[in-house]
């Protein structure tokens, strides 16, 4: 649970930075070193975490007192994370071998959510 509650978090913050820099109109090049304290090549592992355990994100969002964070402006947990993998300007900026995994761990994650 908590390898999905911080991956989650990966995520969602490689999505909001990479949006930040899609607004700001950085070159493709600089927005992959702007990501943080993160590497590009760490999210596809983030992603397939969370698609393989996505049956724990609800446990994840509940544990250790959720501020906010990644389930912020959503309507639930998978949600929040389906959009994050999901997020116009991230994935359109990232690899395509990255592309592949988070499209393959958002199917996961809905049907997931579909189950439960």
């Amino acid at each position: 649970v908590h390898a999905v509650r911080k991956m989650t978090g990966v995520i969602a913050d490689a999505a909001s930075r990479y949006s930040y820099a899609t607004s700001a109109r950085l070159r493709q090049e600089d927005q992959l070193q702007h990501i943080g304290h993160m590497t590009p090549e760490m999210l596809p592992a983030a992603a397939w975490i969370i698609g393989e355990y996505s049956s724990l994100i609800p446990s994840a969002a509940e544990i250790g007192g959720d501020d906010g964070g990644a389930y912020a402006s959503s309507i639930g947990p998978y949600h929040a994370v389906i959009v994050s993998l999901t997020y116009p300007s991230h994935a359109a900026n990232t690899p395509v071998q990255t592309q592949m995994v988070y499209v393959q761990a958002a199917t996961k994650v809905f049907c997931a959510a579909y189950a439960s």
